[in-house]
């Protein structure tokens, strides 16, 4: 893809080690079928449908089933085991021997469209920012992440919303695809040795530090419950959605 050249992103991380206690299958949330494909799939073929050449997937003892997709992905997936998970923090940091700066990362548990994920990158003119996180212009869920955005910069990242509010903001749901051009692994070990093992806490402290842009996209979302498989099928079948 020719701005992923152009920006030098060869690689993606996908973060699958949590344990998806809201998930009540004998499988772990990463492998939960969506209209009969295990949910990670749909953000390993929005990796590869914009030619991510390399996919990082940090998985645990809870999400060993993910091993399954092993001999379908031989040659773009490598999976990294995290024995002992303390957060999604954790997850992000245990990937710092494996992967440089740039590359994309995402959650395991979204449904993204591949179209739409190459349209949005496509669109995206890169300004010299530490990170770029996705914002979702017409949103399929009303209660997910939350985001604080002026000018198309993110200055604050909540899950609860915002108490104040100047004129320009713009409140949007985003989150869950992140394209980092530098290094936040010296900020996670702080993070980690301060105790803080989740990785909107991070967030929230990195977008004060750091420039962080936002990049657009028509939706997305992530499934973390039952009801929202049921949600996310239903959106699937009427929607002309291509997730690979």
């Amino acid at each position: 893809m020719e701005i992923l050249e152009k920006l030098g992103v060869k690689s993606g991380l996908i973060l699958a080690a949590g344990l998806g206690s809201r998930m009540t299958f004998s499988v772990s949330k990463p492998m939960t079928k969506v209209l009969g494909k295990p949910l990670i799939i749909y953000a390993i073929d929005a990796m590869l449908h914009c030619e991510i050449e390399k996919i990082f997937i940090v998985y645990s003892n809870v999400s060993e089933d993910i091993l399954l997709l092993k001999d379908s992905y031989k040659r773009n997936v490598v999976f990294i085991k995290q024995d002992n998970v303390k957060g999604s923090l954790s997850s992000f940091l245990c990937s710092k021997d494996f992967i440089s700066c740039p590359f994309i990362l995402m959650d395991a548990d979204i449904i993204i469209d591949c179209l739409q994920m190459q349209r949005m990158l496509e669109k995206f003119n890169y300004g010299g920012e530490n990170m770029i996180i996705t914002a979702v212009e017409n949103p399929s869920f009303e209660d997910k992440k939350v985001l604080l955005i002026n000018n198309n910069q993110l200055i604050g990242f909540c899950k609860s919303g915002y108490q104040e509010i100047i004129e320009g903001d713009q409140i949007v749901q985003g989150g869950m695809v992140y394209l980092w051009f530098r290094s936040p692994f010296d900020m996670l070990e702080e993070f980690m040795q301060n105790g803080c093992n989740k990785l909107s806490v991070f967030l929230e402290e990195y977008v004060k530090r750091f420039k962080v842009g936002v990049m657009y996209i028509e939706d997305l979302w992530d499934v973390d419950t039952p009801e929202d498989i049921l949600i996310s099928e239903d959106i699937l079948l009427r929607k002309s959605i291509y997730y690979g």
